[in-house]
């Protein structure tokens, strides 16, 4: 996820430190947000959909609730 945020780093200065290199620049986050945040959390919903659909069918509500108070 990382690559994301730096590719979209323009006038990127890279600088060593103790941990090793860091960038700074202006950030343009459209990169990131495009190609993985994006499909990242459609994809995420849709899972969490098929799971969720899933379990109703298979219990009752009062058991379907405990299940769902469980995940969070």
């Amino acid at each position: 996820m990382r690559l994301y945020v730096h590719c979209g780093i323009l006038d990127a200065n890279p600088t060593k430190n103790d941990a090793g290199f860091s960038w700074s620049g202006k950030a343009d986050l459209g990169f990131y947000k495009d190609q993985f945040e994006k499909p990242f959390l459609a994809r995420t919903v849709h899972e969490y959909d098929i799971k969720a659909n899933a379990k109703v069918a298979e219990l009752t509500a009062p058991d379907y609730l405990r299940w769902a108070d469980e995940c969070i």
